[in-house]
């Protein structure tokens, strides 16, 4: 979701549970889950639930609760868009039945640092690339990086993302060969 237009930041946390405080040694019945900020004026819900849908296996079978497939809804709107575009989801796509569930948000919980961004950790030298802010894993910045590193999402967005952060063309290049990303198509 983080290489998505519009995406500003993601998180990964919990969700869809009653224990408080969730960590990843105790997460009781929360899901894991990813927290998504986007910039209306730029993309919006119906968009990014399109790309969900596209970029996520909605057909597996959870083996726990806690990787269960699941949208967590704001609202009622936000609920009705997701299960109409599940259903048309299902009628295009085959027999075997969308495993994701539509769920009403009640609280997100963050998972700690050492989780957020985790393609991007496993490279130190991008890593330590970013500024030394204390919340320098919630940038724009850090949350394309780690769609890079993760040679998620679309590519072309992606360098337009990068583009619009200034980052000329040859670092952009050196990023995804860094990733091991498939050359763009001409």
């Amino acid at each position: 979701m983080g290489s998505a237009d519009g995406v500003r930041s993601t998180r990964v946390g919990f969700s869809g549970g009653t224990l408080p405080d969730p960590t990843y040694s105790r997460i009781g019945d929360h899901a894991e889950t990813v927290e998504i900020l986007y910039d209306p004026k730029v993309t919006n819900f119906e968009t990014l639930i399109q790309h969900f849908w596209q970029n996520h296996n909605a057909r597996a079978k959870p083996i726990f609760r806690q990787y269960a497939s699941a949208i967590f809804c704001l609202d009622s709107e936000q609920s009705e868009l997701a299960r109409r575009t599940r259903d048309r989801w299902q009628e295009s796509s085959g027999k075997e039945r969308i495993q994701t569930a539509i769920l009403p948000f009640e609280r997100f919980y963050p998972a700690g640092e050492a989780h957020q961004k985790h393609y991007l950790q496993q490279d130190p030298k991008l890593l330590n690339g970013l500024p030394a802010d204390p919340e320098r894993l919630q940038t724009r910045l850090a949350t394309k990086l780690n769609s890079i590193a993760a040679r998620s999402g679309e590519r072309t967005e992606l360098e337009k993302s990068l583009d619009r952060f200034g980052i000329d063309k040859r670092a952009q290049q050196a990023l995804f060969r860094r990733a091991s990303w498939p050359e763009a198509s001409p």
